[in-house]
């Protein structure tokens, strides 16, 4: 499954929204290359989720799943798992031939679902998602690889309308570089993607084929990346964390790079097992820490650093389960979840930069707490959307929904 950009969280799920037009009738596509799937058509506009067949052959497993999609198309995305990644280039041009899409990106991930029906890894299952953009709609295909970045500004003629942006990475690239590029770039622009999962370090996991060129295969440590903008399309996302907080907050008190080496005073190893002696007695808790450890930062930004310590005077005032510096109280969205990725003598290594002062609270990957956040944070949405103002349904026409949707998920 596609692993989360770290501007993400666990869940999330980015939808593109057609304004109203009394031609059109907004309909609702769904498609997941998480753990969820769901998928309707009912738009001129069409949209298509397709999965295919298992198929120890790649050929045969793409014949299957592109049977059922339209050509020609505006954009496509095929999905591919780790079990046919060696045939990435081959498999997406021929989806190119089949499809005669404008853009077309292939991503690789340990696992594919599509249709309602979900694949883990080892099956040797392919999704796919093609459909056509509102007229005007301008796609702006980019990568970013280990030398090169491109100029920003110039990926639009225009700032009018503001793009959206669609990002796609492998593990070891500069995806964070990217994403900060961008906000400067175009600020209060949306972005929103996921990581592709490569077998070995060495695997190419990207794939970008444009209407009148060859596709190519990207090198390790790239981001491949899509600006999207037109004056009838936008994209909308909402985020659920996908894990439930264990313990009280706790300030970084030393540490450096991804290194957490001390929280509130004490060794960041003997906080950890603290927390997992005060779990005792809760069998589904202790299972949960030892298969999904993980933490969720906040960074904070009235506190001095000196060296790789808090300031000792900043240290002494700040007290474990501290609010925002505002003096408001930290609820889980205010959290970044990331992974924990390894413990060396008593420091424990994070997906993620640190600095002292950061507040930081245990968490664990949580499948149930995931499903029951997401449909919280979409219920929100649609009540949001139906009071904002914004989308007025045109005469015998219903609110306008999402036409076309992507789920990233990395939850087990």
């Amino acid at each position: 499954y596609c692993e989360m950009l770290p501007f993400m969280l666990f869940r999330t799920a980015m939808g593109f929204v057609l304004h109203p037009d009394p031609r059109h009738h907004a309909a609702i596509i769904k498609m997941s290359n998480g753990h969820a799937a769901w998928c309707s058509i009912a738009m001129k506009a069409e949209w298509k989720c397709a999965v295919g067949k298992a198929a120890r052959d790649w050929q045969s497993a793409l014949d299957s799943t592109l049977d059922g999609l339209s050509s020609p198309c505006d954009l496509a995305f095929l999905f591919i798992p780790q079990s046919h990644a060696s045939a990435l280039r081959e498999a997406c041009a021929a989806a190119a031939r089949r499809l005669s899409p404008n853009v077309l990106i292939g991503v690789v991930g340990s696992g594919v679902v599509g249709g309602g029906l979900e694949f883990d890894a080892g099956q040797p299952v392919m999704t796919a998602l093609a459909g056509t953009l509102p007229s005007n709609t301008e796609l702006r295909p980019f990568t970013v690889t280990a030398d090169k970045m491109p100029v920003w500004s110039q990926l639009f003629s225009s700032s009018s309308p503001q793009p959206f942006f669609l990002m796609f990475a492998d593990p070891f690239s500069a995806v964070t570089q990217a994403v900060s590029c961008i906000d400067e770039a175009w600020p209060g622009s949306v972005v929103a993607g996921g990581l592709s999962c490569p077998q070995f370090q060495t695997s190419a996991t990207l794939a970008l084929y444009e209407d009148g060129s060859e596709c190519r295969v990207l090198p390790v440590g790239s981001v491949l990346g899509l600006g999207v903008r037109g004056p009838r399309v936008e994209m909308h996302t909402v985020c659920a964390q996908g894990a439930s907080p264990v313990g009280p907050i706790f300030r970084v008190t030393s540490g450096r790079d991804n290194m957490v080496s001390a929280l509130d005073g004490k060794s960041a190893i003997e906080v950890l097992a603290g927390v997992a002696a005060a779990a005792e007695g809760d069998e589904r808790l202790l299972k949960l820490l030892r298969r999904g450890l993980m933490v969720g930062i906040q960074a904070h930004n009235d506190v001095h650093v000196e060296g790789d310590k808090l300031r000792t005077e900043d240290a002494d005032s700040l007290q474990t389960g501290a609010g925002t510096g505002s003096g408001d109280p930290l609820e889980a969205g205010d959290f970044l979840i990331r992974q924990v990725l390894g413990v060396r003598g008593d420091a424990i290594f994070i997906g993620e930069r640190v600095r002292p002062g950061m507040r930081l609270q245990f968490h664990v990957r949580d499948e149930q707490a995931a499903r029951e956040d997401l449909q919280l944070v979409l219920s929100r949405y649609r009540l949001a959307k139906q009071f904002s103002g914004r989308f007025l349904a045109a005469p015998g026409c219903r609110l306008p929904s999402p036409f076309v949707t992507l789920q990233l998920s990395c939850n087990d």
